[in-house]
C-alpha cells in the first residue's frame, strides 16, 4: 500500500479512476477510501502506544464490517480515558458520584483528550506518515473548530475540482473522544477498494484493526434516534443526521439484527453509558430500553431528515433506499424490539 502512496500523482489517479469507473462510484470516493484505510494502517501500527485507542461508528461499519453502502470523510475513534489517568474515583462514567462532579471529571477529560491529541499522538503520527510517505509532503494538523480532531490533507493524486467542493475534500478527518465504552470491541480486517479491484498492483493492502463490535454500533444508532425523537422542535438539525436512520435500516437488513436483538443487556449499557457521559435530560435515556425505545422521528423532524437525506446523495455507493422505505422499516423495527417477546 505504501508503494501506491508513494507512487507519482499521475499514478495513483489513474489507479483510483479506473477503480471508480469500475465501481461506477466518483474517483474522489476512491481515493479518499485508500488514504482512510492508509491512515487507520499507519495510527494502529504505532509502536507500544501509551493510550489505548479504537476504530467505531459508521466508516468502521462500512470499512470493517461491508454492513452500510456509504461513505463517510470521518474516522471515528475512541481513546481509552483510563489510560488517561480517568479511571476509579476519577471516573466520570461511575454510578456513585454526584452530577457537579461528573460534569467536572469530563471537562477535565476533554482537555486531557486535546493536550494527548494535540501534542504526543500528532508528533508521533506526522513521524509515522512522512516514513510511510517518505517525504512532508502533507498537512496533518489540529482542527481549528475541535482540538481533538487532528485533520489529513493526504497527497492528493486527483485534481482538486474533482472533488467538487461539497461533503467530499481532499483530506482526512481523525475524530478522536474518550467517553464512548470499548466494550465489545474485536479485530478486523479492512481493505480499500482500489487493492480490491487491483490486488497485484495495491499489495500489502490488509490492515488489521480493534473496532467496536456492530451489535454495539446497532444499539449507539438506535439510541441517537431515541434521542432525535425527543429533541426540542426548535433545536436546529445537524448536517447530514439522516445517515443515523439509513445505517440503522441497513443494519437491520443484515443478520446483525438477530444478533443484536438478542443483546437487550447492550442495549442498557448504551443507554446507561449516555445518561452518564451524554447527559441531555430532554434524551430520556431512561426510557431508551424494549418496550419504550422510539426510532421514529416526530412529522416536523421526519420532514427535517426527508431534505437532509436527500442532499446526502453523494455520500452513498449505489441508489440509497428511498427515505420513505426508511421510515416504514423503522416502524416494524421499533415495533418488534418493543414487542413482549423481546424483552
Amino acid at each position: 500500500m505504501d508503494a501506491l502512496a508513494r507512487a507519482p500523482a499521475s499514478e495513483r489517479a489513474a489507479i483510483f479512476e479506473e477503480t471508480a469507473a469500475r465501481r461506477n462510484v466518483t474517483g474522489p470516493i476512491i481515493e479518499k477510501d485508500f488514504w482512510v484505510c492508509w491512515t487507520l494502517r499507519r495510527l494502529f501500527a504505532l509502536q507500544d502506544p501509551t493510550v489505548g485507542f479504537i476504530f467505531k461508528g459508521g466508516t468502521s461499519l462500512s470499512k470493517a464490517y461491508g454492513l452500510i453502502g456509504r461513505f463517510s470523510e470521518d474516522v471515528d475513534l475512541s481513546l481509552d480515558r483510563h489510560d488517561l489517568g480517568f479511571c476509579e474515583g476519577r471516573d466520570p462514567a461511575a454510578k456513585d458520584i454526584s452530577g457537579k462532579h461528573r460534569k467536572a471529571l469530563l471537562k477535565e477529560l476533554e482537555e486531557a483528550t486535546a493536550a494527548y491529541v494535540g501534542e504526543p499522538l500528532l508528533d508521533r503520527l506526522r513521524g509515522a506518515f512522512a516514513g510511510g510517505l517518505g517525504s512532508d509532503a502533507f498537512g496533518l494538523d489540529v482542527d481549528d473548530r475541535d482540538p481533538q480532531t487532528l485533520l489529513f490533507r493526504f497527497p492528493a493524486g486527483l485534481a482538486t475540482a474533482s472533488y467538487g467542493g461539497g461533503y467530499l475534500g481532499p483530506s482526512v478527518k481523525l475524530e478522536f473522544g474518550s467517553r464512548s465504552d470499548h466494550l465489545p470491541a474485536e479485530d478486523r480486517v479492512i481493505v480499500p477498494y482500489a487493492a480490491e479491484t487491483f490486488p497485484e498492483v495495491v499489495a500489502n493492502a490488509q490492515t488489521t484493526v480493534r473496532v467496536l463490535a456492530a451489535e454495539r454500533t446497532f444499539w449507539e444508532k438506535a439510541t441517537i434516534l431515541h434521542q432525535l425523537a425527543h429533541r426540542p422542535p426548535e433545536k436546529a438539525l445537524s448536517d447530514r443526521t439522516s445517515r443515523h436512520y439509513a445505517d440503522l435500516v441497513a443494519l437491520a437488513r443484515s443478520d446483525l439484527r438477530a444478533r443484536a436483538l438478542a443483546r437487550p443487556d447492550l442495549l442498557a449499557a448504551v443507554a446507561e453509558h449516555k445518561s452518564r457521559l451524554f447527559r441531555d435530560p430532554k434524551a430520556r435515556y431512561e426510557e431508551a430500553r424494549h418496550g419504550t425505545l422510539v426510532l421514529t422521528p416526530p412529522a416536523p423532524l421526519r420532514r427535517l431528515l426527508a431534505s437532509d437525506y436527500r442532499a446526502m446523495r453523494e455520500m452513498f455507493f449505489e441508489e440509497p433506499i428511498t427515505f420513505e422505505t426508511i421510515m416504514n422499516e423503522l416502524v416494524d423495527l421499533e415495533a418488534e424490539i418493543n414487542a413482549p417477546q423481546v424483552r
